[in-house]
């Protein structure tokens, strides 16, 4: 089994791109992003 193969699942790639997007909008947007990366 490879690392990261349950996101190769359809549904997983559709919540991840809307929470991509989602982080995306709240940084232009002046917010801080609901996952942020350290």
């Amino acid at each position: 089994v490879t690392p990261h193969v349950a996101a190769a699942e359809e549904i997983a790639m559709d919540k991840l791109s809307s929470l991509t997007a989602e982080n995306i909008i709240a940084v232009l947007e002046g917010q801080k992003p609901f996952t942020p990366v350290f």
